[in-house]
């Protein structure tokens, strides 16, 4: 049975496991008064973000109130939300911060922190093989979806920040490992083919930008390298003629 957060409930961590996350984090305590409330309608005017202690102030019900009138399928779709969400800035969490799976379990749910897991290469000391972490992925929905927008984020900012090796590691995996991911993924979850299709014409899109780059550094790199060359024999010409001279 789901323990995580159900639709209508707030996204913020809360109480002592709210604190204790955020000291580990080294968060300022005053941002533990000020927790905003994500909420994903179906609306044209797409998310909006309410603070329930605001709404409380006005006298206003919550609007977890509201929620009972959604159907089965739009609670689900919400659910899913915001396990999305939450996944998504978690990714990292437990290889950077060394957040165990137990904490993150107590604070967003079981389903939330299995997901981080699925995203999570190495932790304590253990490291998952390519294919095992590459195969998690591609099972799980969320976590495909993830790492899809994780990889695409980082081929969109690597240029002039990655070195030409990192940034030609990436663009290999990305091609090699993660399209064929989001493709296998995209036929175990049909009714997210779009979602995947986007995530993969974006992705080739910015490989081959990323390609195009590192050609034209190469061979930048090699006409510098060849007018090195015409300047080193200039200088001995040079030096030959002065002995000359003198």
């Amino acid at each position: 049975r789901h323990s995580g957060p159900q639709p209508g409930e707030d996204l913020a961590p809360q109480g002592g496991d709210a604190v204790a996350l955020h000291e580990r984090l080294g968060l300022p305590q005053a941002s533990l008064g000020a927790e905003v409330r994500l909420e994903l309608h179906d609306d044209p005017h797409g998310p909006r973000c309410r603070r329930l202690g605001s709404e409380r102030r006005r006298g206003v019900q919550p609007t977890r109130r509201l929620r009972s009138s959604h159907s089965p399928d739009q609670r689900r779709r919400q659910n899913a939300r915001h396990q999305l969400l939450h996944s998504a800035l978690l990714h990292d969490i437990m290889e950077d911060r060394s957040i165990s799976r137990e904490e993150l379990t107590a604070i967003f749910g079981s389903n939330v922190s299995d997901i981080v897991w699925k995203l999570t290469k190495k932790f304590a000391g253990s490291h998952k093989s390519k294919e095992e972490y590459v195969r998690d992925l591609g099972l799980c929905l969320i976590a495909s979806i993830v790492k899809g927008l994780d990889r695409l984020d980082n081929l969109c900012c690597m240029i002039g920040v990655f070195t030409i090796e990192k940034m030609n590691q990436y663009n290999t995996e990305a091609d090699v490992v993660f399209l064929p991911m989001l493709k296998t993924a995209s036929k175990l979850y049909p009714e997210c083919m779009r979602t995947f299709t986007t995530i993969s014409q974006q992705m080739k899109r910015q490989i081959k930008i990323v390609n195009q780059y590192v050609d034209l550094y190469h061979d930048l790199d090699k006409k510098n390298a060849e007018l090195c060359t015409q300047i080193d024999a200039l200088e001995v010409i040079i030096d030959s003629q002065r002995k000359d001279i003198k």
